[in-house]
């Protein structure tokens, strides 16, 4: 594949008129220095809800395809490029605008840039990172592979003194008003875009003390918004079980509001030979608990159908457990519940999970839930999800 990739491109540059050795020996060291990766998905998900006008049915098919290239420059530079396509069976938006959280129509179709940027490592222990690139924050979703994600373009540094690694980080345009928990704020299309153009900064500093892992950022979006979170998390052996606790604590505040959105979580997992699982206690603020601006963000703490991001004054358990039944194979059951005191809601939710691994870069699940609502209001769900990475 990679030589009938490299002599269509030597045709094309021939066909352009660009045949000199020079042009054509500065191709081949290209090609040469380039790496190919990507991935494919596709998802199924069908969905009913009973409330008191009826019954509403809801089914999507979505699929994802990611393509990119990381080609080495010079000793300390390269380039980097991926772009995606995305398809869904309906018209909601890909970060979940429609009432089932769907994933359809964003760039529905056509092929759209993720990153595009450069990358110089001169500097010891060091990277700086220019143009289009991850919003990696744990207010944001910076890799999905069916959803959307958060980018931004400007400039990144990235640089380690000892056990520290530090990061700071300026945009002066993102996509940060993407992401499906954003719809919760209930602003225009003209405001998301007015947000997106704001200048963004980010600090962040990652570190570790003996077995615990430590990070902690901060994020400012100019004249609109600011937001910081902590994060812990261990690794335990404790004999045939090895542990993993973690803890978050995440603040938003809005410039123009006077109160603050708050949401903390606490947990663990755990292995003990075949048989796995985690167990998650999260909570917000009173006045508000709105601090990620999508769902799978690491600070969200989202279930399936339990969402507590968003939610004042609410709290939420989440339970698995999981065995591995033979190898590639893994039976898991989920129990969840949302519990949320500003509008008098409780949401309970079981569904369980088999998950196929056969090779390291493809998984396949199938997923079957119910939901119990609040007013006797019940829901089915179901997916089936194949992802092959390469």
């Amino acid at each position: 594949m990679k030589k009938i990739a490299k002599m269509s491109l030597v045709a094309a540059v021939a066909v352009a008129g660009f045949t000199t050795s020079a042009s054509a020996g500065a191709l081949e060291d290209a090609i040469k220095n380039t790496s190919i990766l990507g991935y494919a998905t596709f998802r199924y998900d069908d969905r009913n809800r009973d409330d008191n006008t009826g019954s509403n049915e809801y089914t999507q098919n979505n699929t994802k395809i990611a393509l990119g290239l990381i080609s080495k420059i010079t000793d300390d530079l390269s380039y980097t490029y991926v772009g995606a396509i995305v398809g869904g069976s309906d018209t909601s938006d890909i970060s979940g605008d429609s009432a089932f959280g769907g994933v359809g129509g964003y760039h529905n179709g056509s092929i759209y840039t993720v990153y595009n940027n450069f990358t110089y490592t001169g500097f010891a222990n060091t990277s700086i990172i220019f143009g289009t690139q991850g919003l990696n924050v744990p207010q944001t979703d910076v890799y999905d592979t069916i959803s959307g994600t958060q980018e931004g373009t400007g400039i990144a540094a990235v640089t380690t003194v000892g056990p520290v690694t530090l990061v700071g980080a300026y945009m002066n345009e993102t996509n940060l008003m993407g992401g499906d928990q954003v719809t919760k704020l209930g602003l225009s299309t003209a405001d998301k875009n007015e947000i997106n153009k704001d200048n963004l900064i980010v600090l962040q500093a990652m570190g570790k003390i003996g077995p615990v892992s430590l990070d902690a950022t901060y994020i400012d979006v100019n004249d609109i918004m600011d937001s910081y979170s902590i994060g812990a998390k261990a690794s335990v052996d404790a004999g045939m079980v090895k542990l993993s606790p973690f803890a978050r604590y995440t603040e938003l505040e809005f410039d123009d509001a006077t109160t603050d959105n708050k949401l903390w979580a606490v947990g663990t997992k755990f292995k003990a030979g075949i048989v796995g699982g985690k167990l998650t206690y999260a909570a917000t603020g009173k006045d508000g608990g709105f601090v990620a601006v999508d769902t799978d963000a690491e600070a969200a703490f989202q279930g399936w159908a339990t969402q507590i991001n968003g939610n004042a004054d609410a709290d939420t358990v989440q339970t698995n457990l999981n065995v591995d039944v033979m190898k590639g194979v893994n039976v898991a059951i989920n129990y969840n519940t949302l519990s949320v005191d500003s509008t008098n809601t409780d949401t309970d939710e079981v569904y369980g999970q088999l998950t196929w691994k056969p090779a390291k870069n493809f998984m396949a699940y199938l997923r079957y839930g119910q939901v119990d609502y609040e007013g006797n209001n019940d829901g089915e769900r179901g997916r089936i999800h194949v992802q092959y990475t390469f």
